[in-house]
């Protein structure tokens, strides 16, 4: 018998919380981390087992099913515990004896009579540990669900969508830690200034790049052909948002092209967030944490010319509202007359704030139901908006890994009606020959290329038409990122002008 450790019982206790509490696991931890006494060895340790069981939870219970004689043998508090042991044994393929002494441990501090239970299901889980995931992967669709700890209808949706082999290299991708990403808050500083003090600091961050997609056929064909946007447009927007304009940087003409993001840097490693340079600049308003793709998105909602006004439609707690004010002002000298739309009070509070202590200006703070916009209460209209829409989430299941099991296929089609009714409502806010930029941070193509098809084919969306902006990597008519190990999250954005 061995004393357990201090890092998996804070596991457990933060599992448990997150699953009474049904939140982000990574939010308990990061509150939780600091105050824990913890050294950075156990503080790491614990961080890959809170994050790994959620992301892997419903695959985890059904090992342990599978070895439990009655599944009411086991409560929730004691299912947290052997969660924990499961997934060392499963996904990190512990040492026998660690993770049952360990696993046995962690029972008992939750349920001090569950010794011999925890001991005799943790000893069949080791032995079934040998014929995981309990099939042929390339063949066997649950068995491929399994080996990267997926719910299978979820599995079997990316694997239609995407292909058997993109499907995996997608769920493996998901399992990997997150990529770091700061935004410079251009309202208040340089990218050089930024760049400097790190330096200084002996620490370097990474200009981020992405991906543009070679001329060619357009993936547009796949729309109606009423709906796809003049070839000679692809050429002047991309020269527009990529070039004359600074925010992007790259040589539009080259085959193979990449484009990089001012004011994007990627931080050498996550700790790097809670360095001094860091921290400085976060007090001082001068920095903020958003993926590279975000970033990327509130630079391409940003039309060729200021606009007379624009409308943001999810602005949620803020930050791609920042970034918004931050690019205009750094494309345009100056900030936008800014409309602010959640129908989250508290959240519209928190991104007031946060706007102010950056210095992004929001003209008008709005809370209401994105839906029932009505073009009676904005007479004159926005010169731009963009669609920030609440979506399924899967392209950042490295930050959110819980939210694989939280979803049921019903919630797809729900949150497409939605985006749908959301761009619906916003289009009609848009003056002629506006822009409107839909945007999700999900791979679902319900949500994404469905949406957009859909809309076109509405009577609202026949008055608009397709901005191509092959940026990302994944498309040669949207901005598209793909999820892979050290890049960033898999966006989805469409940029659409009014032709009336």
């Amino acid at each position: 018998m061995s004393e357990l450790s201090c890092a998996r019982r804070l596991a457990v206790e933060i599992g448990r919380d997150a699953r009474e509490r049904k939140a982000f696991a990574s939010d308990l931890l990061d509150a939780r981390l600091g105050k824990s006494g913890l050294n950075a060895a156990d503080r790491a340790f614990t961080r890959v087992l809170v994050l790994g069981v959620v992301a892997t939870v419903g695959t985890l219970d059904e090992v342990i099913g599978r070895c439990l004689d009655r599944a009411g043998d086991v409560g929730l508090q004691l299912r947290d515990a052997l969660r924990v042991s499961t997934y060392e044994i499963i996904f990190l393929n512990k040492d026998a004896y660690v993770a049952v002494d360990q696993g046995v441990e962690l029972a008992a501090f939750v349920q001090p009579r569950a010794r011999r239970l925890a001991n005799a299901v943790l000893r069949r889980i080791m032995a079934a540990r040998k014929s995981f995931p309990f099939g042929d992967p390339q063949t066997d669709d649950a068995a491929l669900a399994r080996l990267y700890g997926f719910p299978l209808w979820m599995a079997q949706m990316f694997i239609a969508e995407m292909g058997r082999t993109s499907a995996e290299q997608f769920m493996a991708a998901s399992n990997e830690p997150a990529s770091v990403y700061f935004g410079v808050n251009a309202l208040c500083t340089s990218d050089a200034a930024i760049e400097n003090a790190f330096t200084r600091e002996k620490i370097t961050l990474k200009p981020v790049t992405l991906p543009v997609v070679s001329a060619g056929e357009s993936s547009a064909q796949r729309m109606p052909s009423t709906h796809r946007a003049p070839t000679t447009q692809t050429a002047s927007s991309l020269h527009g948002a990529f070039a004359t304009h600074k925010e992007f940087s790259g040589d539009t003409e080259s085959s193979a092209r990449t484009v990089t993001i001012s004011g994007c840097f990627e931080a050498p490693h996550a700790s790097t967030v809670t360095s001094h340079v860091a921290r400085r600049a976060f007090d001082q308003g001068q920095l903020l944490v958003s993926d590279a793709a975000a970033q990327a998105v509130a630079l391409l909602a940003l039309p060729d010319v200021a606009p007379t006004s624009f409308l943001e439609v999810g602005s949620g707690r803020g930050t791609k509202t920042i970034l918004l004010q931050s690019n205009a002002y750094r494309r345009f000298g100056t900030q936008m007359d800014l409309t602010c739309v959640d129908d989250h009070e508290f959240k519209m509070n928190v991104a007031s704030s946060r706007a102010e202590r950056y210095g992004a200006h929001i003209s008008h703070p709005l809370v209401a139901d994105g839906r029932t916009l009505s073009p009676a209460r904005f007479n004159a209209g926005f010169a731009a908006a963009l669609v920030d829409a609440p979506c399924s989430g899967l392209g950042t299941l490295r930050r959110h890994p819980e939210i694989r099991w939280r979803l049921a296929p019903r919630d797809i089609a729900a949150l497409a009606e939605l985006e749908l009714d959301l761009i619906t409502a916003a289009a009609r806010l848009v003056v002629p020959f506006g822009q409107l930029t839909y945007a999700t941070c999900t791979v679902s193509a319900a949500e994404n290329e469905g949406v957009i098809k859909r809309f076109l084919a509405s009577d609202t969306g026949k008055q608009w038409r397709i901005v191509p902006t092959p940026v990302g990597g994944a498309s040669k008519l949207f901005f598209k990122t793909t999820l892979t190990a050290g890049g960033c999250d898999a966006h989805f954005a469409c940029r659409l002008r009014r032709i009336n």
